[in-house]
């Protein structure tokens, strides 16, 4: 008897507005969250000079440092797959700059195929 005695409060309006706001309250952060910590910055930078001599450089942000350089990376490596296609290469990623922006980082990073040994 003593599990169901929330419900007994739930008969008056003051116990049904503390239900839903306690779930509100719950639910609502923890939906949009992640999707205002980080962001990545579509545009880019390509220096081709053909085959594997490429330079990107692209950036992104995270509420946390070492997350905004580890984003920036995937960013890079990304835009590094589609230039350079069918042919075999080691990613070498190098940190241009890291800078708070507000209460968020942001870091740029280059990256520059290198052929395999």
């Amino acid at each position: 008897m003593m599990r169901f005695s929330f419900l007994v409060h739930l008969r008056n309006w003051r116990g049904w507005s503390l239900l839903f706001g306690t779930l509100a309250l719950g639910f609502l952060p923890s939906c949009s969250g992640p999707n205002l910590r980080s962001s990545y910055d579509p545009t880019y930078e390509v220096i081709d000079r053909g085959g594997l001599d490429v330079l990107i450089r692209g950036r992104a942000c995270a509420v946390e440092e070492q997350e905004a350089e580890r984003l920036a990376r995937e960013t890079v490596g990304f835009h590094l797959r589609s230039v350079v296609k069918g042919e075999r290469y080691l990613p070498k990623f190098r940190t241009v700059r890291v800078y708070s922006d507000g209460n968020r980082w942001c870091a740029e990073v280059a990256v520059r195929p290198q052929k395999p040994d």
